[in-house]
């Protein structure tokens, strides 16, 4: 999937870290100006649709956009991508679901744009509510302008009844023939301080060794996945499972030049909800799928790609 072929050397030195650093930074800005872009267009759409009630097709700016940003990241921080495993192409009539664990800043677009070559250039995702006003997360260019053009399905996750509800509906009304949706499960970048309120949550659970059952991915929950799978019942689905991780530590010295692995795998929506009718055992059943996927599959897959 990348467009770089040639091997670039991992430099251990602080100076190499140093330009990760200052190519993420320029990725960031470059980034910036994209969805400034982007929002005078989406913008402009809403203004047209409010005085003359047309409605402006966004199907595909996640594609456009993810191919553009992956590029950026890839020459800015010298990093290559490699795709493993499956990625079925999403048929006209079949709906899609996507998961995967949260990608840091630097794996977003390349994944991005590895599900929207692959799987299908309609996209939307899960996104919570802080994209709406958090500064970090540009809301003027990012949360209110994927909201306007129905690229997320946007949910307050303090409130977990209204979230689901909102997943629902989304879902049931937006989720149309070709479309595929995004949900990370585990709710968080994989930062130094979300990782330890995560393992703080296994303990309570009474998990043992959480730092080493999930060292590098959040705990997920199952419930925003089984509100996407049920509102889309009776249709045709195809769900397709991913992992994204570095070969290094974004926040190491050999981050420069790393690689960006990205697995795919389709799974059968009753290996996800299991073979009950009833939903609270497709509940519970789901959230086993998840935990055992996250601690028997994605960690040990990422551990692989840092050792290699």
């Amino acid at each position: 999937m990348s467009k770089h072929s040639s091997e670039v050397p991992q430099l251990d030195s602080p100076e190499a870290f140093s330009k990760f650093k200052l190519g993420k930074r320029i990725a960031q800005v470059c980034a910036a100006g994209m969805l400034m872009k982007l929002g005078y267009r989406i913008y402009a759409d809403e203004i047209r649709r409010i005085l003359t009630g047309k409605k402006s097709d966004h199907s595909e700016i996640p594609a456009e956009l993810s191919a553009v940003l992956d590029e950026i990241a890839q020459r800015c921080m010298q990093l290559k991508v490699k795709t493993h495993g499956n990625f079925p192409k999403l048929g006209e009539n079949e709906r899609g679901v996507v998961i995967s664990n949260h990608p840091s800043d630097v794996t977003l677009w390349p994944l991005a744009n590895v599900i929207a070559q692959s799987f299908t250039s309609k996209l939307k995702a899960v996104a919570k509510k802080e994209v709406m006003y958090e500064l970090k997360t540009m809301p003027p260019f990012f949360g209110w302008i994927g909201k306007l053009s129905e690229l997320l399905i946007v949910i307050d996750r303090d409130d977990p009844e209204a979230a689901v509800a909102t997943i629902r509906q989304a879902c049931e009304t937006i989720l149309v023939p070709g479309t595929g949706v995004v949900i990370f499960p585990d709710g968080h970048r994989p930062t130094e301080k979300n990782l330890e309120q995560s393992h703080k949550i296994m303990a309570e659970k009474r998990y043992s060794n959480p730092s080493e059952l999930m060292p590098h991915t959040c705990f997920p929950t199952s419930k925003g996945l089984f509100e996407i799978l049920s509102a889309t019942e009776g249709h045709r689905i195809r769900i397709l499972n991913t992992t994204v991780g570095l070969s290094a530590d974004e926040n190491g010295p050999n981050a420069f030049g790393s690689t960006i692995h990205i697995f795919g795998k389709e799974v059968e929506r009753e290996e996800i909800l299991g073979t009950s009718s009833d939903p609270e055992e497709q509940k519970k059943h789901t959230g086993r799928y998840l935990v055992r996927d996250y601690i028997e599959e994605k960690n040990p897959m990422i551990s692989s790609w840092r050792e290699a």
